[in-house]
C-alpha cells in the first residue's frame, strides 16, 4: 500500500522525488522538478563525494535519492529501508537504468545495521529519522558504521521547546511522526554517540515555503487537489489549501524547523610525537 501510495503520488503530481523541493531564486516558483534537484546539490554537493567513496541512504522508499547520488558522484550507494515493497521498487529501478553495479538495495532496520564497523564515507538520512522510535540507537549504529571522519547527513523536521501543544501535534499528524524533538535532544543524541556537534541550517523557507507555493500554483494545483481527493477524500481535498497554509504558518512563527544537518565522526588520532608505527618500547 505504501508503495502505491507513493508511486501515485509521484505519477499524478509528476515528479520523481516524494519529498520538500528546495527554491533558489533563480528558479520560476512553480518548477518543481527543478527545485527537487537543487535540494540535493545544495544538501550533498559541498560533500565533494567521489566515486571511490561509499553512501549509504536511509530510508531510501524508491530509491530516487540514491539513483541521484550515483549518476552525479559515482559513488556505491546502499539503499536500506524497512518497507519491502520499496526496496523491490528500488531494486527494480536501479536494474532498469543499469547501475545495479552501483546501487544495492537491501530491506533493513536503520536501527539495527547489518554493515561491518566503517563501511561508509557518508551516511544520508532525508526526511526519514524523525520517524524512528529509538532516534539515539539510530545514531549509535551511524556512528559504529561510518568510516572516522565519515558524515551524517540529515534533512529533519524538529520542534522546539515552548511550541504550542497543539501546533506541535498538528505537525507531527501531517509527518506521521510520534515525536518530533528538538534541537537540543539531537545534540544530546549526537554527543552520546561521540559524532560531533552538528552543523544545522534552517531552510524552511526554502523547502517548506517553496514546496507549498508551487503546490498552490495553477501548474500543480489540480493535479494535488486530485491525488488528496483519491487518497484522503473529496472533504480533505477541499480542505487542503487551509491545511496547506496553517502547516506553513507553524514554520513561520517558529513552532517547527526544518533543517539540513552535518556531523562527523572523529578521524584516527594521529600516534604521539616519536612513535611510528612498529616501533618497539
Amino acid at each position: 500500500m505504501e508503495t502505491a501510495y507513493t508511486q501515485d503520488y509521484l505519477r499524478i503530481v509528476g515528479i520523481e522525488h516524494y519529498r520538500l523541493a528546495y527554491f533558489t531564486p533563480d528558479l520560476a516558483p512553480d518548477d518543481l522538478p527543478a527545485a527537487l534537484e537543487r535540494y540535493l546539490e545544495v544538501l550533498l554537493d559541498p560533500l565533494e563525494i567521489k566515486p571511490d567513496h561509499v553512501v549509504l541512504d536511509v530510508g531510501c522508499g524508491i530509491g530516487a535519492t540514491t539513483a541521484w547520488m550515483v549518476r552525479r558522484y559515482g559513488c556505491r550507494v546502499y539503499a536500506i529501508d524497512i518497507v519491502a515493497d520499496f526496496v523491490d521498487a528500488a531494486a527494480r529501478r536501479f536494474a532498469g537504468d543499469g547501475m545495479a553495479e552501483r546501487a544495492t538495495a537491501q530491506k533493513m532496520d536503520a536501527l539495527d545495521l547489518a554493515f561491518p564497523a566503517a563501511t561508509f564515507d557518508f551516511i544520508v538520512g532525508l526526511e526519514v529519522i524523525y520517524h524512528f522510535p529509538d532516534k539515539q540507537r539510530f545514531f549509535t549504529e551511524a556512528a559504529r558504521v561510518l568510516k572516522p571522519g565519515g558524515t551524517l547527513v540529515l534533512s529533519e523536521y524538529l520542534t522546539v521547546p515552548g511550541a504550542p501543544r497543539l501546533g506541535t501535534q498538528f505537525v507531527q499528524m501531517i509527518l506521521e511522526s510520534d515525536k518530533l524533538e528538538t534541537e537540543a535532544t539531537y545534540r544530546s543524541y549526537l554527543a552520546a554517540a561521540n559524532l560531533s556537534a552538528p552543523r544545522l541550517t534552517d531552510v524552511f523557507e526554502q523547502t517548506v515555503v517553496g514546496t507549498n507555493r508551487a503546490f498552490r500554483s495553477s501548474r500543480y494545483r489540480s493535479r494535488v487537489k486530485a491525488y488528496s481527493a483519491v487518497y484522503f477524500g473529496l472533504l480533505f481535498a477541499a480542505a487542503m489549501p487551509a491545511v496547506y497554509w496553517l502547516w506553513e504558518q507553524l514554520f513561520k512563527r517558529g513552532h517547527a524547523r526544518h533543517v539540513f544537518m552535518y556531523s562527523q565522526k572523529a578521524a584516527t588520532p594521529a600516534p604521539p610525537p616519536g612513535l611510528s608505527s612498529g616501533a618497539a618500547g
